[in-house]
């Protein structure tokens, strides 16, 4: 059998057209699937480490739908969540209807968002303060799609908790002793007399 010549491998497969494949393959390797779990940096967190970030499922798998927000916390505070969306109704091409809404944490600890309005119009989930710790958190929204088109939206909102300052322990400290010592150096005679 005789070797082709390195004009025939230019004639029939050009450079660019294995640069295609190339990075068509690299795209589909590297690709990542509908349900993937989205990391959320807080850009605009305050300096004692509150933050609160909006976000949004749109176009949403059909029939059924998992969708992940992971999310950080680096001090102790209470957090808040709310997730929603608006349908046109059972029939609608945009009714989405949440199967679970939970919040999990550090240690296996979930938060489930309680229905607060739960119609085929609108779908509410939310709950309000819960205390929680340093760590990483992922809001996970399962649901069905009924129509074609449908989205979701909510805000997830992180208030850090009050640390009391050095001096504010200080002068506590101060005010439990001089309870103490006003309670010590206080001795009151008492004359018992009988009839």
């Amino acid at each position: 059998m005789r070797a082709l010549s390195p004009y025939i491998y230019r004639r029939f497969i050009p450079m660019r057209n294995v640069y295609r494949a190339a990075i068509a393959v690299a795209a589909l390797a590297l690709s990542v699937p509908a349900s993937a779990t989205v990391t959320v940096t807080p850009s605009s967190a305050d300096s004692d480490g509150s933050f609160s970030i909006g976000f949004s499922g749109a176009n949403v798998a059909r029939p059924s739908f998992t969708e992940s927000f992971t999310f950080s916390t680096t001090t102790s505070g209470f957090l808040s969540a709310i997730v929603s969306t608006t349908g046109g109704g059972s029939n609608s091409r945009n009714d989405v209807d949440f199967t679970s809404v939970f919040i999990t944490g550090p240690g296996n600890v979930t938060y489930v968002l309680t229905p607060t309005s739960n119609s085929d119009i609108n779908e509410t989930r939310s709950f309000d303060d819960i205390f929680v710790g340093i760590g990483s958190y992922t809001l996970t929204t399962t649901g069905t799609l009924r129509g074609t088109n449908g989205a979701y939206g909510g805000n997830i909102a992180f208030n850090a908790a009050a640390v009391p300052e050095p001096a504010t322990w200080g002068l506590m400290v101060l005010g439990f002793g001089m309870i103490g010592a006003a309670a010590r150096g206080r001795k009151v005679k008492t004359n018992v007399k009988f009839a």
